[in-house]
């Protein structure tokens, strides 16, 4: 498939250091912009959002925990060294009367005595449990890879999001003040004509409730407009108030990834591929494998090397050193029960990721599907505004001609500027709609971050 040649390889996400994509996305003066509030884009909204956003630091945690913990099985295949020692002084002396001379005694502990032990354990054979150890490390370091991986998709897609449908608050409130005029101009026109003696009251209570109707809508408005500000800014790990102005620009992806290049069947071959839940699941199938071949290794014996060196302060019966060697044999034959039932609840733990991650991969080819079949419904709806956005247009344009001419009112005149403004504002909201569709597909398939930071670095190398 063309667009598996132009997307990057698949690595384990501790390649990816985020401030490398940033930098190939954005100079240090878009992050002082950012900081500030000034006008973004939507790639240095998503670069903002990767640097600040909290999911992304607590699962590159999970992903440094999960690293230690491989270095941790891999200690347990090493020598062991336990350095211990001790001072007293104690009283009184211990001894023992042996004629040895005139009054001397055989002192068995002095008063000061100080001794120091060295004990060294190396694991010759364990049975498979430090193999296993590590081969579960191991999975559950890649399934915290995948992890973040899913993380950083995610918050690429819910910044995008946000970013778009702020700018279809701003384009509702357009609409809702626009509305506001309009029934303004028509409460005045029919306050005239009630003066006039053309329009009765009731005319004129409908047109007075009308403003108050709109009032309501432009507050709404308002308050959604500011509630997705603060979701938007929440987002990029900004305070609330900080200012929101956005670059007016629809979504569109160039050349071979765009999603008119890619049919429904390879969609869904590449969200198979591409998506990071299916490969965090199969490690995680990979540790509930290891946690069954650690359960078998507690039923086998293991042997050790083990020798010990112990130097203390000389007595006249004790040398002032001593040293071990040898092997131990441990054999766990009473715990065979409970390695049973470990090794039993690790089949259930795998056979559950294993259902689980099939049915993960139908869900993942149902939402590629229905992403592809979303973006034909958002293509049709922006034609769709665009020909009324144009319509609208030469009607205010033939009522200003008319208004001009003396032959409309300057209330119809309002109400086709209205319409004209409403059906641009519609056409507006249909493009964000299709550049939040699009967004929708890319998560889908999984190519968020290859086609917001992978594809966006390499092309600013070139």
């Amino acid at each position: 498939m063309r667009l598996m040649r132009i997307l990057p390889s698949e690595r384990s996400i501790n390649s990816m250091v985020v401030g490398v994509f940033l930098a190939a996305l954005v100079s240090s003066a878009s992050f002082a912009v950012a900081q500030g509030g000034g006008t973004l884009s939507l790639r240095e909204a998503l670069a903002w959002a990767l640097e600040h956003n909290p999911t992304l630091e607590e699962a590159a945690a999970a992903v440094r925990g999960a690293r230690a913990g491989v270095q941790v099985a891999r200690a347990e295949t090493k020598p062991s060294f336990v350095l211990s020692g001790l001072a007293r002084k104690q009283g009184p002396v211990q001894s023992i009367n042996i004629p040895v001379g005139p009054g001397e005694r055989i002192k068995i502990i002095r008063p000061e005595q100080a001794n120091m032990t060295l004990a060294i354990a190396w694991p010759l054979w364990t049975g498979g449990r430090t193999k296993a150890a590590r081969q579960g490390a191991r999975a559950n370091l890649r399934a915290e890879e995948a992890n973040l991986h899913q993380a950083a998709e995610q918050v690429l897609y819910e910044t995008g999001m946000a970013y778009f449908a702020v700018l279809s608050a701003e384009a509702l409130v357009r609409v809702a003040d626009a509305g506001l005029e309009n029934a303004h101009e028509v409460l005045r026109t029919t306050e005239a004509q009630q003066q006039a003696g053309t329009a009765r009251d009731a005319e004129v209570l409908s047109a007075r409730q009308e403003v108050q109707q709109a009032t309501e809508r432009a507050a709404q408005a308002r308050t959604a407009l500011a509630d997705a500000r603060e979701q938007f800014n929440r987002l990029l790990g900004r305070a609330p108030e900080t200012p929101v102005v956005l670059v007016a620009e629809p979504l569109e992806f160039k050349g071979e990834a765009r999603p008119e290049a890619i049919g429904q069947s390879e969609a869904r071959a590449i969200a198979r591929r591409r998506r990071p839940e299916p490969a965090a699941l199969a490690q995680r199938q990979a540790g509930a494998q290891a946690a069954i071949a650690a359960a078998r290794a507690e039923r086998r014996p293991s042997v050790s090397l083990v020798a010990q060196g112990a130097w203390q302060t000389k007595t006249d019966v004790g040398h002032p050193h001593s040293e071990a060697i040898g092997l131990q044999f441990t054999w766990p034959v009473l715990e065979h029960s409970r390695a049973d039932a470990l090794e039993q609840q690790a089949r259930a733990d795998r056979d559950r990721l294993a259902a689980t991650h099939s049915d993960l991969l139908r869900v993942i080819e149902l939402q590629a599907a229905q992403a592809t079949r979303g973006l034909v419904v958002h293509a049709e709806h922006v034609a769709t505004t665009e020909r009324a956005r144009a319509a609208a247009a030469e009607a205010q344009r033939v009522a200003q001609a008319a208004y001009d001419a003396g032959t409309v009112r300057r209330m119809e005149l309002a109400q086709a500027r209205y319409r004209a403004r409403a059906a641009e504002a519609a056409a507006r909201v249909a493009r964000w709609q299709d550049s939040q569709g699009k967004l929708q597909w890319a998560r889908a398939l999984g190519l968020m971050r290859d086609l917001f930071l992978v594809a966006e670095g390499k092309e600013g190398e070139q």
